[in-house]
């Protein structure tokens, strides 16, 4: 975030510096003129306004450019959430749908798998990034990691597995957590978008 705020306050010093010195030097440039301004006056003024040009157009640019790839490691970093979402959802899903050709031990491998791969991308994702998305959203996921790594741990050990209440009562308040950190990391997410976007309107 502070990139980027002090990226917006260079930006508006450099235009409100360029508008200032094209102001001055057009009025420079009538009042010379009235003198006889001679043709090296002349080409320092336009070559000081064009050099002054370039530097804004080129923070502009640099602006641009981090939105745009921010942008989409942020979609990317949702995409992998919502994965990571649905896979410990489906550890112990409220309706469970089974395959009868396979045996419990089967469909909680199998089960585990995906669970894993969609933790292992979204961990990998987060920690190579973590620089280059803020701070508070990196947060967020990092606690989404863990809730999740809780219900899978539970999950494969069977807690409370015999107590049979209590353990689809323990799946169900881990999903409501996972899902609560999820919709609040996602409106994070919007709202940095948002805050770009704004931005990019001014």
């Amino acid at each position: 975030m502070d990139f980027l705020i002090n990226g917006i306050i260079d930006i508006t010093l450099f235009i409100v510096f360029y508008l200032f010195l094209k102001n001055f030097l057009s009025s420079y440039i009538k009042k010379k003129a009235e003198n006889l301004a001679t043709k090296e006056d002349i080409g320092i003024i336009t070559k000081i306004t064009e050099s002054t040009k370039a530097f804004i157009l080129s923070k502009l640019h640099i602006s641009q450019t981090r939105y745009v790839k921010e942008y989409e490691l942020l979609e990317t970093l949702c995409d992998k959430l919502v994965d990571l979402q649905y896979a410990t959802r489906n550890l112990r899903p409220p309706i469970d749908f089974r395959d009868t050709k396979k045996s419990e031990e089967e469909i909680k491998i199998e089960r585990l798998n995906v669970y894993q791969k969609a933790i292992s991308e979204f961990c990998l994702l987060i920690e190579k990034k973590k620089p280059f998305y803020p701070k508070d959203i990196n947060e967020k996921l990092t606690k989404i990691r863990d809730d999740t790594w809780k219900e899978a741990t539970e999950y494969r050990l069977d807690i409370d597995k015999e107590n049979g209440i209590k353990y689809w009562e323990r799946a169900e308040q881990n999903s409501v957590a996972i899902e609560k950190r999820t919709n609040d990391a996602i409106d994070s997410i919007r709202n940095r978008i948002q805050y770009w976007e704004e931005f990019d309107n001014k």
